[in-house]
């Protein structure tokens, strides 16, 4: 593509960049279905977690940047689960169930922030994303295998932020999912 100066420049490069990203990811959706296809014949699920991890841990040692490791992280997961759209049985909740243990000194004010509930007792049928590294990938692989939320755990130096973006993705996940009829 040839390089104009300028915003608009810029903004046509960014367009073509788009433009490529959008046939790129629509010519791997169209590999997806075709093994989607086989794996159905074969009686073997479409969504294979292990897989994920390795296809994630392969991008992370390939990410030169500037995009930091978190943010290849977030976009991918997030990328290869709406790939796994629709190809699981049942629906999950709208929205998702969110308890919390809290950690000593964790802001309890945060669980209301976000709508979540303090965890008492084990609850059928949430995944366990206690575990702050991989929260994010057990969710929303959680919400695609057939969980009814998960289960997280609130440090007392818990990101705020980071919440809000776990929190937005499992119910946008679940409304996408609900869109296309759960199949």
């Amino acid at each position: 593509m040839r390089k104009l100066g300028g915003l608009g420049g810029a903004r046509a490069e960014i367009e073509g960049i788009d433009a490529e990203l959008l046939r790129l990811l629509n010519r791997r959706a169209a590999i997806v279905r075709k093994l989607h296809a086989r794996k159905a014949k074969e009686g073997r699920p479409f969504y294979d977690a292990p897989r994920t991890d390795a296809i994630l841990d392969r991008l992370l040692r390939l990410n030169k940047g500037p995009l930091r490791d978190e943010q290849v992280l977030a976009l991918f997961s997030f990328l290869l689960h709406h790939f796994a759209l629709g190809h699981r049985p049942g629906r999950p909740p709208d929205p998702p169930i969110f308890l919390a243990e809290l950690a000593p000194g964790a802001d309890k004010a945060i669980l209301r922030r976000h709508g979540i509930r303090r965890l008492h007792r084990r609850s059928r049928g949430l995944v366990d994303a206690r575990d702050p590294a991989t929260r994010m990938v057990r969710v929303l692989s959680g919400l695609l295998t057939g969980a009814r939320g998960a289960i997280l755990r609130i440090g007392k130096d818990e990101d705020d932020e980071a919440l809000a973006d776990l929190c937005y993705r499992a119910k946008l996940l679940c409304l996408a999912l609900r869109a296309g009829g759960g199949r």
